[in-house]
């Protein structure tokens, strides 16, 4: 499991980023539009291993609350990484926790690719999880 990486950003793309550890390139999938990252900084990502029958795709996060975010949406019946992935791409985990607590389906409803049924399951399994997690919502900063 890679848990996390530290190295240079070779690359960006929509959504994505090439961070070069010792002279191996990761490619990361990763929130990269509100995240500012630039070519030739150093970088800390905590990082999701999603392995599948054909591939290997890590995603990460420059937060750790992003990361338990996008784990917690994962928990969610038909949300996939890349699902989990858009969410994150539009929502800070502090957005979500405060629709989670209001049970707030048409929040995230609004966001590209989540139909509304989708939506209320995410809300629900976040306000039953967060509600046994002390401070979530406060913990979960943009």
């Amino acid at each position: 499991m890679i848990r996390s990486l530290t190295g240079t950003i070779d690359d960006i793309g929509e959504n994505w980023l090439v961070v070069n550890v010792r002279g191996v390139g990761y490619l990361v999938n990763c929130p990269t539009l509100q995240n500012h990252f630039t070519e030739g900084s150093t970088v800390t990502l905590h990082t999701y291993l999603a392995v599948r029958e054909t591939a290997l795709d890590l995603y990460g996060f420059p937060h750790q609350t992003e990361l338990a975010m996008f784990e917690l949406l994962l928990g969610v019946p038909k949300v996939g990484p890349k699902s989990a992935l858009q969410i994150l791409c539009h929502a800070t985990p502090s957005l979500l926790a405060e629709a989670a607590q209001k049970n707030d389906g048409v929040y995230l409803h609004k966001l590209s690719g989540i139909g509304k049924k989708t939506a209320e399951n995410i809300t629900q399994y976040l306000h039953s999880k967060l509600e046994h997690i002390p401070a979530a919502a406060s913990a979960s900063t943009d």
